[in-house]
């Protein structure tokens, strides 16, 4: 078992590019990636298909934007009916299924402060605050809860860095 990275940021700060970067990066490890909310995607894509046409999984920006109130949603009630605890507890659930044989474990949507706390108290963590700067311009939340959140978790990270993705060649 290897050391576990924690990513926060607003959502499209690059967190899951920065966790392909890595992997591509250091080719000789095992790189490996576990979401906390990875299991409400899987629970509500063939909902979202139905209703929106859109995967839970998409990567488009202005399908992420449509499907992203039905996310924040469920996952705000679900964090409610178990005092905060569903995500961490549906995570540990997946991870059990995974193979210890890792060199980093990637969790790349720490949204909330109990989250960072959960990866802080695990063996060998680090946690990092991603901010994103695009032609000149700073990544903004995706609303207020998000600005909130994340303003608290950026505080408590081990480290802090903001990249500039129009400097990027692909």
């Amino acid at each position: 078992m290897g050391k576990i990275i924690g990513l926060s940021g607003y959502a499209r700060s690059g967190k899951d590019e920065f966790f392909k970067i890595t992997s591509r990066l250091f080719p000789e490890m095992k790189v490996l990636r576990l979401g906390f909310a990875d299991g409400l995607k899987s629970y509500l894509n063939d909902f979202l298909i139905k209703e929106t046409g859109f995967s839970a999984f998409t990567t488009d920006e202005e399908e992420k934007k449509i499907i992203r109130p039905y996310l924040v949603s469920i996952a705000n009630y679900y964090r409610f009916k178990t005092g905060g605890k569903f995500w961490i507890d549906n995570w540990k659930k997946e991870r059990k299924k995974m193979s210890n044989d890792y060199d980093l474990l990637f969790v790349t949507d720490v949204r909330f402060v109990n989250e960072l706390v959960f990866l802080k108290n695990e063996k060998k963590s680090l946690n990092i605050s991603i901010s994103l700067l695009e032609n000149e311009k700073q990544t903004q939340p995706a609303n207020i809860s998000e600005a909130n959140d994340t303003s608290a978790t950026k505080s408590l990270c081990d480290l802090s860095f903001t990249w500039d993705k129009s400097e990027d060649e692909d």
